[in-house]
């Protein structure tokens, strides 16, 4: 993941009327923080801002004046109704220091189970690893297509860039493919000889401004 270069600028106002004269200026307010170091307000043009979290990435380099700064996104807060950003929240981060953060899994292809009556579920959206800013992916792609009714995938079963590291449970579902409720099984899955007790209904439900810069 590459860092994207944005000009901020820091800021003095506080306070709601304070913030939203920014925004009707054309910006949003933001606060860095993190490594130990105080808060640092700032504002950051709304264009800027907007083409940033469209890139992808979400590490950015703050650059004020002749000052530069590496950041991560870590929260942005918006209207419920417009959809208008109000303010962002940004962590520093050192290059070369270890980071976690939430990558974006992407599911690609129809599964085959959902062609067999099935419906897939996709239980993860995002999974937590640990790597060195750069060494972050912007996305995890999962191809899902020769999923059948029955099948999942695993934590395990993701394969994770060099320098990448997981640490969720290896055996967390991330995906799956289950038949309706009452769904007829496929014949070669019911033949054979009865298991003893209840009888296992597949596709049964589970009941399932911050810290201290410089």
């Amino acid at each position: 993941m590459e860092f994207i270069q944005i000009e901020v600028r820091e800021r003095e106002e506080r306070g709601t009327a304070a913030m939203n004269r920014i925004r009707r200026a054309g910006g949003v307010p933001a606060v860095l923080y993190g490594l130990q170091r105080r808060n640092l307000p700032l504002t950051i043009p709304t264009k800027e801002l907007e083409r940033f979290i469209h890139s992808g990435s979400h590490l950015v380099e703050l650059k004020m004046g002749d000052e530069t700064r590496d950041a991560i996104l870590r929260e942005v807060q918006q209207d419920p109704l417009t959809e208008e950003i109000l303010h962002v929240d940004l962590v520093r981060v050192d290059k070369d220091r270890r980071l976690e953060d939430q990558v974006p899994i992407r599911y690609k292809g129809t599964p085959a189970g959902t062609r067999e009556g099935g419906i897939f579920q996709a239980l993860m959206d995002t999974l937590e690893v640990t790597a060195r800013p750069r060494d972050l992916p912007e996305e995890i792609v999962l191809e899902v297509a020769e999923l059948h009714v029955g099948d999942q995938i695993f934590v395990r079963d993701i394969e994770l860039p060099e320098r990448v590291e997981c640490h969720v449970d290896a055996d967390e579902i991330v995906a799956h493919v289950v038949a309706l409720r009452g769904q007829d099984l496929p014949e070669d899955e019911v033949e054979g000889e009865e298991p003893a007790g209840e009888p296992e209904v597949i596709g049964k439900e589970s009941e399932a401004e911050t810290p201290t810069e410089g």
